[in-house]
């Protein structure tokens, strides 16, 4: 997904997008795009808060088998660089509704970063 949302932001020519990737990541990003090469497995969140700094928005389209802790981490640097939005992966329904999220593969994701607030 994050794929195609680079790509669609980077064609309206008004844009700049800065994927953040694993150092050891062989994903193929859109031409055009700034990436940032970040180790974001431990708890040092110095590396992602500073990549974020000066940014507008932080889209998080990562698979949802990805560690919950990761997506906090970023919630929490996107917090402390004073990103203005943050946009989740769980797009489609009341993130906030722990009945539903629960009833999702979301249940886990979204309780570890409202409990980060």
């Amino acid at each position: 997904m994050g794929k195609h949302i680079a790509e669609h932001l980077l064609k309206t020519g008004k844009r700049i997008v800065t994927p953040i990737a694993r150092p050891s990541s062989t994903s193929k990003l859109p031409k055009g795009v700034q990436i940032a090469r970040v180790d974001y497995s431990g708890d040092n969140d110095a590396t992602s808060m500073e990549t974020l700094r000066e940014q507008q928005v932080l889209i998080i389209t990562m698979s949802m088998p990805a560690l919950s802790d990761t997506i906090t981490k970023f919630v929490r640097a996107a917090a402390k660089a004073d990103v203005p939005y943050v946009l989740p992966n769980w797009f489609g329904h009341d993130a906030a509704n722990n009945t539903l999220c629960n009833d999702s593969l979301l249940g886990r994701k979204t309780t570890a970063c409202f409990a980060a607030k």
